[in-house]
């Protein structure tokens, strides 16, 4: 992927992105503001923050240690004002706390920054934020599938018939999605959101 922003630029990319989320949540209404529960998570994400912070100023990435206070503003947001945050977030919010915990454990190991600063994820962290509450979502959501078979099957030999079962369900999932996104203008009833000629 890293087609447009790698190494240190990666968190601090990330970084001002959520940054810019924050701002439009703190300034939506929300009603009934102090009913809601805090996030759980959030709690894991300001230790994490914390922890990334020190290391952070420890190594002088600036990059990093802006991203990592921008967590924190996100923890404290998530703690203090929950409603806040949409419940769309939730996954989000756990796939960004599932890398920190693999970057933490990695760097207790004696992993270097530049191995986590490069690595892939965050550009698709930073994707999948972006694309919250939007239809583009959908996408990083099949990519992620995809690398997750990928890890799990792709050095692997396949059984002859799990692999052209595997080959037919992929020709249906690209014809299903050709007519989703490829549906021709000028068709009203071939519409992006309303085709349902899709039978599992």
């Amino acid at each position: 992927m890293n087609h447009w922003a790698s190494s240190e630029a990666q968190p601090a990319i990330f970084a001002r992105l959520l940054a810019e989320l924050m701002n439009r949540l703190r300034l939506s209404h929300v009603e009934n503001l102090h009913n809601e529960p805090s996030w759980p998570i959030c709690s894991r994400l300001a230790v994490q923050a914390s922890l990334l912070g020190g290391l952070a100023k420890e190594s002088d990435l600036e990059g990093l240690a802006y991203f990592a206070q921008t967590v924190t503003d996100l923890s404290v947001l998530g703690q203090e004002d929950p409603a806040h945050i949409p419940e769309s977030w939730a996954g989000a919010l756990r796939r960004l706390a599932d890398f920190l915990d693999e970057m933490m454990v990695g760097m207790d190991a004696g992993d270097g920054s530049d191995q986590w600063l490069d690595e892939a994820r965050w550009e698709r962290l930073t994707s999948w934020f972006a694309h919250l509450e939007t239809p583009l979502l959908v996408m990083d959501e099949v990519e992620e599938v995809l690398l997750r078979w990928q890890e799990a099957w792709c050095d692997d030999s396949l059984d002859p018939k799990n692999e052209t079962e595997l080959q037919e369900r992929w020709l249906r999932l690209r014809e299903f999605g050709d007519a989703l996104f490829n549906s021709p203008a000028e068709d009203d009833d071939a519409s992006l959101l309303r085709w349902k000629g899709f039978t599992p």
